[in-house]
């Protein structure tokens, strides 16, 4: 049996109300970030024909983002900045090429955090 004190309306109306403010404030908790290499870049081999080449790749989770096609020395045929926001595929092109051996750089900020991959070579 509950001691008088506990049986009165007002106590039990009090004692639900701070159990429920103590399940509230667990889902208050600021969340830890979301893992950020579940949002790595993509940079896909550039596909290439005719002398000219496209730099391709895609974005899981979107973010602000710079493409290159480079040749083999690292020097940038062209280069765009951009964003998106959501996961998006990327292809940018023809870019003149002739000759070269090019790879597609991808490198993207999401929410602060910088990530880039690069692509394997092709000769264009």
């Amino acid at each position: 049996m509950l001691p008088l004190s506990l049986s009165t309306t007002r106590v039990k109306r009090i004692a639900t109300l701070s159990a429920a403010v103590a399940a509230a404030a667990a889902f208050l908790v600021a969340a830890p970030p979301a893992d950020p290499t579940g949002c790595l870049p993509v940079a896909i081999q550039p596909a290439t024909g005719g002398g000219y080449g496209y730099a391709q790749g895609h974005l899981p989770c979107g973010g602000s983002f710079t493409i290159r096609l480079a040749n083999n020395a690292g020097n940038s045929l062209y280069e765009k900045s951009s964003s998106c926001p959501g996961a998006c595929d990327i292809s940018y092109g023809p870019i003149y090429c002739a000759g070269a051996i090019v790879h597609t750089w991808l490198y993207v900020n999401v929410n602060g955090t910088g990530m880039s991959d690069t692509s394997s070579t092709r000769q264009c």
